[in-house]
Formats: C-alpha cells, structure tokens, sequence
C-alpha cells in the first residue's frame, strides 16, 4: 500500500463520511460516530484536514 495504516484508515474513515455526507440526512455527529470518532469536533476537525472543507461545507456543496 505504501503509507502508514492510521493515514490509510483515515482515509477509509474520511471516503466512508463523504459517502454519508452525499447519501443520507445523518447529522453531522451520527456520521462521527458511525465512520469511528468520539466526537463531531473531532471528526470535523479532521474532515477538514483531509478533504479541505468542512463537513458541513462538503454537504452544502454535494446535495442529496
């Protein structure tokens, strides 16, 4: 695979949430749950990181 595994699950976790975030009306805080984080803070937080928007951003722009 060539990376480290926690960049790979990140990046299943962040493919997982883009998918729910296109797909479904969970709210922001089920999807963290559902793709492995605590907390929407968190899971926002590294949204961002990875994808450069927030999650709530990426919906807006990605409607169902």
């Amino acid at each position: 695979m060539g990376r480290p595994p926690l960049t790979y699950l990140t990046a299943c976790r962040m493919d997982e949430a883009e998918a729910l975030l296109s797909d479904t009306e969970f709210s922001i805080a089920q999807i963290a749950k559902s793709v492995g984080y605590a907390d929407a803070f968190g899971f926002s937080a590294a949204f961002k990181r990875h994808r450069g928007v927030s999650p709530s951003a990426f919906r807006a722009r990605n409607p169902l």
